[in-house]
């Protein structure tokens, strides 16, 4: 019973996770890059949980340094490194806007 609890958690997880990959990645991706993006947010909770973060960000803007573009149709986020990261490294999130449909840039 237990088994079956998991197994369709895990569906559930994987139809929202496709529905967002959906409107979430560009338009022209190929099949393979598409599979691997969701696979990987399906199977790895540390990056989902990452991503998911990062998009909160660029919707409330704390934790963001920069947006570069002109916002109307690019617009890429710089995200001010974590403290308790063991490296500095500054994080980028780009985006297009094609018809208004914001999208992640390939």
């Amino acid at each position: 019973l237990n088994s079956a609890r998991t197994t369709k958690v895990k569906m559930e997880k994987g139809v929202a996770l496709k529905a967002f990959c959906d409107c979430f990645l560009p338009t022209d991706i190929d099949k393979e890059d598409y599979l691997h993006f969701w696979k990987g947010l399906l199977d790895d909770d540390t990056w989902l949980e990452s991503l998911s973060g990062e998009l909160q960000q660029c919707c409330t803007g704390m934790g963001v340094e920069s947006i570069k573009g002109d916002e109307m149709q690019t617009a890429v986020f710089t995200f001010i490194p974590a403290q308790s990261s063991a490296t500095n490294v500054a994080r980028e999130v780009a985006f297009v806007c094609k018809n208004e449909d914001w999208r992640a840039e390939a």
